[in-house]
């Protein structure tokens, strides 16, 4: 198991079978940089310190992307060697996940049948999911569900994007017979700052998820009710029109953004143009 990287764990019972998935990856495409090379030799050797480069890079299918494992009952034993079901960005030429491949995050469900994992992409701001009819093979990119700065609605750019974006994770769940995407938008301006967030979902008879843009309706069955007192914290565009992508770090401009003081949440950095949006009232 240690042949890849454990991190960001999901399980599924399915009947009986405990199925066990992971892993990490640097959201990176192929580079012939040295310094990007230096990076990543630095990176893989911090979280393999008892193998060397050289054992790193002749791994095959190589240390990084999402992978699977069946455990014994006792939820410790792993029954046999770990498989690699999505490729890292480095791995994802050629491939359905080629712009979109694993990241981190694993989590999956069995719906009608099929296996779906969710997972974070190399992309980062979203959330995209992988099916398969088998649970340790055969897995074929989806789609994106959601990004928390609705890139790719209606075929918006990322110069576009209608919140700062930066990492995201999450999954699907079913709440009385509604489907939802449970995923995090961002405050501070920071990745480590989190806002967490539902929208409603469709699984559509074929099996697939059509992306979904953010609202402030979260798991609300329809429309917000047009009366009333609302937290200026549930807006779901907030916009400049320059907003930037934070990825795993932070942004030190000064742009619009929701904040927390003394138990309040409110938003500042409010100048010209900026853009407050709420989705959606009755």
């Amino acid at each position: 198991m240690l042949d890849f990287i454990p991190f960001d764990p999901g399980v599924i019972n399915d009947d009986g079978h405990i199925y066990l998935y992971y892993g990490w990856a640097l959201p990176v495409k192929p580079a012939k940089s040295r310094m990007v090379d230096k990076i990543y030799r630095k990176i893989m050797h911090g979280m393999f310190p008892k193998k060397t480069m050289e054992e790193i890079y002749s791994s095959a299918p190589g240390i990084m992307g999402a992978n699977m494992v069946e455990l014994e009952d006792d939820m410790l034993t792993v029954k046999q060697p770990p498989k690699r079901i999505i490729p890292c960005e480095m791995d994802a030429k050629g491939t359905s996940f080629e712009g979109h491949a694993f990241f981190e995050g694993s989590s999956i469900r069995k719906v009608n049948g099929m296996y779906y994992l969710i997972y974070s992409s190399s992309v980062n701001h979203e959330l995209c999911y992988a099916v398969s009819q088998y649970p340790d093979r055969g897995f074929e990119y989806g789609g994106v569900i959601i990004s928390n700065g609705d890139i790719g609605v209606n075929g918006r750019k990322s110069k576009d994007r209608v919140a700062a974006t930066g990492n995201n994770h999450g999954s699907i769940e079913q709440i009385n017979g509604i489907w939802y995407i449970f995923y995090h938008r961002h405050t501070h301006l920071t990745s480590n700052s989190r806002q967490g967030c539902a929208e409603k979902i469709r699984i559509e008879k074929d099996g697939s998820i059509r992306q979904v843009c953010m609202t402030s309706c979260g798991l609300n069955r329809g429309p917000l009710a047009a009366r009333g007192t609302y937290p200026a914290s549930i807006a779901c565009n907030l916009t400049d029109g320059r907003m930037p992508h934070v990825g795993n770090g932070k942004c030190r401009k000064k742009k619009p953004c929701i904040v927390e003081e003394n138990g309040k949440q409110y938003i500042t950095g409010i100048h010209n143009h900026t853009l407050i949006g709420y989705k959606y009232f009755e």
